[in-house]
């Protein structure tokens, strides 16, 4: 509301054009504010605003250099309005009041100070507590950190009584969990040995909720050891839906969604399971720029026997008429030789083409040949 107020009458107002103008300029080390005011009988009236984050290079500039720009883009952003009118610039950095008038200017400054010279300027100082409209523009305001999401809101509305159940129902994990918290293993030998081998890599919490510990590989995320909640098979497609497909998961490709899921769940097999899901994302496959275009097959062309067995055509124009009317120009190339030959045509059609290459090429000076081609088409013509 605040925002819809600052651009609606009787805050903003349209320009009077007998009026002289008002450009407030304010530079912070992030961007650039410019409020565009006239002044009326009931005070300063806002005409327009504009604002810009610094570049890379900008943010480098010193603080007179990043005022000065900040009055050199906003004359230039507002030029339809200012050109041929007085105007007055408002900041509050006193030093740029002689910008107009350093001598022996060098550098940005000298350029900067070319490009004011064009319009009718005057430079006030005003201080700083009253220049609030224009230094709210430059500044960036505070954005909350985003939030990670945690577990329950990726799996809403699940209990832990009913999540230590779904765990306990699912074969994989069930005989972890039972070892984990009896100390009883699979009768089968080979499914106990598998049994005390995995669960060196899992832990029961105090709600008898089964979490996979991991160290993460990389680097840059190898700081200590983390819990990933052990999923059951039943909940892995709620949660590649919810993690790619959701409206706030961004349909991620396979790295960072598995990056992203890696960093709180655990199945076996949770690789594979995601890289299907994605490549198996209907709105990826329409939606996204493939990685690899499919290229057509080259066709070369068979090599030529001798001079002018293979002749190519293109054209040129059109171009001015010339006293014979021609506005076209056929140019004829042998493929071997590169022979030019250039006749001037009054158009370009395929008659006027097969016609002029009969005449004045097979005929006239290279005899019968075998094809010749036009850009992408292809005239055959037989040998006499």
């Amino acid at each position: 509301m605040f925002k819809q107020a600052l651009t609606q009458y009787p805050i903003l107002h349209y320009p009077d054009f007998n009026l002289p103008f008002l450009l407030m300029t304010d530079a912070c080390d992030t961007g650039l504010g410019i409020v565009l005011a006239q002044q009326g009988p009931e005070g300063e009236r806002a005409i327009a605003y504009a604002s810009r984050t610094l570049k890379p290079n900008e943010r480098n500039y010193a603080v007179i250099e990043k005022e000065a720009l900040a009055v050199v883009w906003g004359v230039k952003y507002f030029r339809h309005y200012l050109y041929g009118r007085k105007v007055t610039i408002i900041t509050d950095h006193n030093p740029l009041k002689w910008l107009m008038n350093i001598k022996d200017q060098a550098g940005r400054l000298a350029r900067w100070s070319l490009t004011l010279q064009e319009y009718d300027l005057q430079i006030e100082h005003r201080a700083s507590r009253k220049h609030q409209n224009a230094d709210a523009l430059s500044r960036i305001p505070p954005i909350a950190p985003l939030k990670d999401n945690k577990i329950e809101d990726i799996i809403p509305k699940l209990s832990i009584d009913r999540l230590c159940e779904m765990q306990r129902k699912d074969s994989n994990l069930f005989a972890i969990i039972n070892y984990l918290e009896k100390g009883e293993l699979p009768d089968q030998s080979s499914k106990a040995r598998e049994t005390v081998i995995l669960s060196d890599n899992y832990e029961l919490d105090n709600s008898g909720i089964l979490y996979h510990l991991f160290t993460p590989g990389s680097r840059k995320r190898r700081q200590c050891l983390r819990r990933q909640l052990a999923i059951p098979r039943c909940l892995i497609d709620e949660i590649l839906y919810a993690c790619h497909d959701d409206a706030t998961a961004g349909h991620l490709s396979l790295n960072k969604m598995y990056t992203k899921i890696q960093d709180r769940f655990y199945w076996k097999g949770m690789y594979s399971d995601v890289e299907f899901w994605c490549k198996s994302c209907v709105d990826c496959a329409t939606k996204k720029t493939p990685k690899h275009r499919p290229k057509a097959p080259l066709n070369p062309l068979p090599a030529v026997s001798g001079p002018f067995d293979r002749v190519a055509v293109d054209v040129l124009g059109p171009f001015p008429p010339t006293y014979n009317s021609n506005k076209y120009i056929l140019i004829f190339s042998d493929y071997l030789t590169r022979w030019p030959e250039a006749i001037p045509v009054p158009n370009a059609d395929a008659t006027t083409t097969a016609k002029v290459f009969i005449e004045e090429v097979v005929l006239s000076s290279w005899g019968a040949k075998t094809a010749t081609f036009r850009q992408q088409e292809k005239l055959s013509i037989k040998p006499c």
